[in-house]
């Protein structure tokens, strides 16, 4: 934080008027008295994350658009939206970096706590710039406000600019890269304000700095040392009301465990008895209570029963005001709400396992998947594995109605194996259970190594990968592109969506796209095209070979895969590799498909991470790309193909 800072003082007119709705902990407050500053030294000094102080947030959008924010010393220069400050520093600042494939825009929701209507909010803060990406021209944070919009990025709402408050780059000259924007050359103390308005009491207001699409590559820009005050004469010295609830009043479907909270229009003294909670069939309750001044919550102990009806009143003669002369309020608020029936919901149940049931030559090296019929949730003890009556450690990944359950080991050859569900533990969203656990019985194959790798010498390193070779060389090459067969219609049967066989799922954004018409360069928007996990830049740049036939590495469907055509051209021919956030790495993300994927965060989360040299591809396919590379330096020694007769390259991971 730095003691020049910026002060926002807002003027207010004097009639007083209805007091609107507010949500808990979702506002920056205008109250009376002097308001603390931001710094925002709250924010995340490594990493990623997406905690912010209470009230602010972040909006993104374009492909590469998430839900959090990195911190950075400067040195970053991927579009995102960033914690700024010296490298391990606790002294912070809320920015961002625009990119051609992502917008973002910061910003806060202010609620009028005051008491009464606001008709002006004087602003003033403190920009800094923490990187000059191209020099010869400025960059900018625009500032704007909405009276109507729900959320940052309310593209509906009515949004009004106010030039004075915007941003500029104060560093447009000099060599480009990372700026120390607590420097005072770097940075700026901005002010103005927002006219013209009639901001009820109680009511919020939204607003937010964008960042603007300066040529070449953007700067880094960000906001800091912002602070809230109410100014002009004193606020009428008015009691407090209740703002808001939750549960609201005539709520139904109220889970059984659920935390009640209330919303005062302004900061108040709670006395006991101040509340009652009181049930038709649990009757009355007690709880424990946290928070304040202005938003308080109450865990009611024990929970609630069944479908019943609850009435929760709030005792005028217990909540007093901390303004002025104290004031109660001027009288009680009554909340009534009915809660759920777990009864009414019918329980989870499972469609269908792989093994199945009854199943039999499983193979050793097998996982163990179930399909719900809708989203659930999971314990650690939800699955059980023994085979021979020998328990087996399981590991769970996916999510939502899918779950993969994979071995510690390999399983035992022959072994007569149960999988079970533990009812108990598996619960939809309305934390209903399975009805009855589930037993899947399956034996496990032989495991030997006959037929097509009967020639595989496993005495040694040398003997397994020459015979290897010896087995796996010669295949089909089938043509790049064409009309019949060609390595798109392989792909798009290999990797189709087992639910809908006219959709493909991609190896790295896990996208569904329409099968044929989503092709790069026959679709609109998002599309997928082939991904070399070998970049055939290194070994086989032609697609036909020397006796024009389709070239063997370059069309082998062995190593490649449908991808998303930007995460593709964002990997190049760049190597897999581990690329943490500390190596200047971005972020892209994946969807929520076939129980995997979805979501960002802290590295390495379900994303992709890449920079200039390296891609690391998200945990969930790492293990398929690294065998694809590996297969191709087994399989292409140099020679020619015993099929085609054409030269091969010799190919060989370093």
């Amino acid at each position: 934080m730095h003691p020049r800072s910026g002060a926002v003082r807002v003027l207010a007119s004097l009639f007083l008027i209805a007091l609107a709705p507010a949500a808990l902990a979702q506002y920056v407050t205008l109250v009376g008295g002097k308001p603390p500053v931001q710094d925002f030294d709250t924010l995340a000094a490594s990493g990623t994350a997406t905690t912010l102080p209470d009230g602010w947030y972040l909006a993104e959008s374009g492909s590469n658009a998430d839900t959090s924010y990195t911190a950075s010393d400067g040195a970053a220069n991927s579009g995102d939206t960033y914690s700024y400050g010296a490298s391990g520093s606790g002294e912070r600042a809320f920015g961002s970096l625009r990119s051609g494939s992502l917008v973002p825009m910061i910003g806060a929701q202010l609620r009028n706590d005051s008491g009464q209507a606001l008709s002006e909010i004087a602003i003033a803060y403190t920009g800094e710039q923490w990187r000059l990406g191209t020099a010869g021209r400025s960059d900018s944070l625009q500032f704007e406000y909405s009276l109507n919009a729900a959320s940052l990025g309310d593209g509906g709402a009515s949004w009004v600019a106010v030039a004075a408050l915007d941003f500029a780059s104060p560093v447009t000259t000099g060599a480009t890269g990372a700026l120390n924007g607590n420097a005072a050359a770097n940075r700026t103390l901005v002010s103005g304000s927002i006219t013209g308005i009639n901001l009820a009491a109680g009511a919020s207001l939204w607003v937010r700095w964008v960042d603007t699409n300066a040529s070449g590559a953007d700067d880094g820009l960000a906001i800091d040392d912002i602070s809230f005050e109410v100014a002009g004469d004193p606020p009428a010295d008015v009691p407090p009301t209740v703002v808001s609830t939750t549960p609201v009043n005539n709520a139904v479907d109220v889970p059984l465990a659920s935390t009640l909270s209330v919303s005062f229009s302004e900061a108040v003294t709670l006395t006991a008895p101040w509340y009652s909670i009181s049930c038709a069939a649990s009757g009355s309750h007690t709880a424990s209570q946290a928070g304040g001044p202005t938003t308080y919550t109450l865990t009611p102990s024990p929970g609630f029963a069944a479908n019943e009806e609850c009435t929760w009143t709030i005792l005028a003669a217990g909540v007093v005001d901390q303004d002025g002369t104290p004031d109660a309020m001027a009288a009680d608020s009554v909340v009534t709400f009915t809660t759920f029936d777990p009864g009414s919901v019918p329980p989870p149940s499972v469609i269908s396992t792989q093994p199945a049931d009854g199943a039999s030559n499983v193979p050793l090296a097998s996982d163990v998947r179930v399909n719900f019929s809708e989203a659930v949730t999971t314990t650690p003890s939800a699955f059980a594995l023994a085979c021979d009556s020998t328990p087996i450690t399981l590991s769970e990944s996916g999510s939502g109605a899918s779950r993969t359950l994979t071995p510690a080991t390999l399983l035992p050859a022959n072994a007569n194996c149960t999988f079970t569900i533990n009812a108990s533990e598996v619960r939809n969203a309305s934390d209903v259970a399975m009805a009855a656990s589930v037993e899947v019985d399956f034996t496990v194959g032989s495991g030997e190594t006959s037929g097509y790798y009967a020639q595989v010498n496993t005495s040694s390193a040398e003997q397994l990968r020459c015979t290897l070779h010896l087995t796996i060389r010669g295949h089909t090459a089938y043509p790049y592109s064409g009309s019949g067969t060609n390595t798109w219609t392989i792909l798009e049967t290999a990797q189709a969506n087992p639910d809908n066989p006219n959709q493909v799922l991609d190896v790295y954004r896990n996208r569904l796209y329409t099968a044929v018409a989503d092709r790069a360069g026959t679709g609109s928007g998002l599309t997928y095209n082939r991904e070399h996990t070998w970049p055939n830049s290194l070994g086989f740049p032609s697609q036909t070979g020397n006796l024009g036939l389709p070239n063997a590495p370059y069309t082998d469907t062995h190593m490649l895969y449908l991808s998303d055509t930007q995460w593709n051209a964002d990997r190049s021919n760049s190597p897999y590799g581990n690329c943490p956030v500390a190596a200047s790495c971005g972020e892209r993300t994946t969807e929520a498909n076939g129980g995997f994927g979805g979501g960002s965060g802290v590295y390495p989360g379900n994303s992709n991470w890449v920079n200039n040299n390296t891609f690391e591809t998200w945990n969930h396919r790492k293990g398929d790309v690294a065998r694809a590379v590996m297969y191709m330096a087994i399989r292409y020694e140099g020679g020619t193909d015993p099929t085609s007769g054409q030269t091969e390259p010799n190919l060989e991971l370093t």
